[in-house]
């Protein structure tokens, strides 16, 4: 078996994520933690 070694990632999973999925704000411009914006395309 051949292993590959991967380079190791430049960016973490919460930066990613962070990146991708934004927090909704309510009227008031506060955020609500329970709702998500995907930035996507989908």
């Amino acid at each position: 078996m051949v292993r590959a070694n991967r380079p190791a990632s430049a960016f973490t999973n919460a930066q990613i994520s962070g990146f991708y999925f934004r927090p909704c704000r309510d009227e008031y411009d506060e955020v609500v933690f329970e709702y998500f914006r995907c930035r996507c395309g989908t």
